[in-house]
C-alpha cells in the first residue's frame, strides 16, 4: 500500500485539489453488500485512530461522527505545528487538507440530513471559502434559520466558483439537496 501521509504528498494532494481535482470519497454509497468493513479496514482503523485514512474509512461507511472527531483532534495537532517560528515542515499543506477534508464532510453531514452537525462542522473552518459558505447556508437554510442563509446567499452572488457562478452552484446544490428529499422556501 501507498503512504499518503507524508508531508510531499499531502502538498501534492493539496494542489490537485487546487486544481479542482478531489481526493477524498466525497459521497460514496455503500452497496448493501458493504455495510460492515472488511476485515483488514476494521485493522486499520484500530491499529490508526488517530489517521486521516482512518476517517475516511469511516466516511466510506458513513459514520461521519467518528470521522469528524479524527478531523479535529489531526487540525488541532497540526494547526499547533504552525505557531513556532518557523512552522514544521509540511504543517501548512496538512492543515490545508484537513480543512478541505472536513468541509467536505461538513456536506456529507448535510446530505445525510445532519444539518447542525454540518453546521458545526463548517464553523470550525475559516470563512470565506466558497464551498464552505454555500454548505454553511444550506445548513442554516435547512434547519429553518433562512434570514442567516439568505444574507450567505446574497452576499456572494456574482463570484465565481470552480469555474461556475456562485448562483449556478447554487442551484445545483438546490437541485441535489431536493432529489434528496429536502426543501425549503429558498430553494424556490
Amino acid at each position: 500500500k501507498l503512504d499518503r501521509s507524508g508531508p510531499l504528498m499531502m502538498a501534492v494532494e493539496g494542489r490537485l485539489m487546487e486544481a479542482g481535482w478531489r481526493t477524498s470519497i466525497e459521497h460514496v454509497d455503500v452497496k448493501p453488500s458493504q455495510v460492515a468493513m472488511t476485515p483488514e479496514e476494521s485493522d486499520f482503523v484500530r491499529l490508526n485512530p488517530r489517521n486521516l485514512n482512518t476517517a475516511d474509512i469511516l466516511i466510506k461507511y458513513k459514520k461521519f461522527d467518528e470521522a469528524a472527531e479524527i478531523h479535529r483532534f489531526l487540525l488541532k495537532k497540526h494547526r499547533s505545528e504552525l505557531t513556532p517560528q518557523p512552522p514544521k515542515s509540511g504543517a501548512r499543506e496538512m492543515v490545508e487538507l484537513l480543512e478541505i477534508r472536513h468541509g467536505i464532510l461538513a456536506k456529507d453531514f448535510l446530505f445525510a440530513g445532519h444539518f447542525r452537525r454540518a453546521f458545526e462542522c463548517v464553523n470550525e473552518l475559516p470563512r470565506g471559502r466558497l464551498s464552505l459558505e454555500a454548505t454553511r447556508a444550506h445548513a442554516l437554510m435547512l434547519a429553518n434559520n433562512t434570514a442567516e442563509a439568505k444574507d450567505i446567499y446574497l452576499h456572494y452572488r456574482g463570484q465565481t466558483f470552480e469555474g461556475r457562478s456562485w448562483e449556478n452552484f447554487i442551484r445545483d446544490d438546490f437541485r441535489k439537496l431536493s432529489r434528496k428529499g429536502y426543501s425549503s422556501p429558498l430553494m424556490g
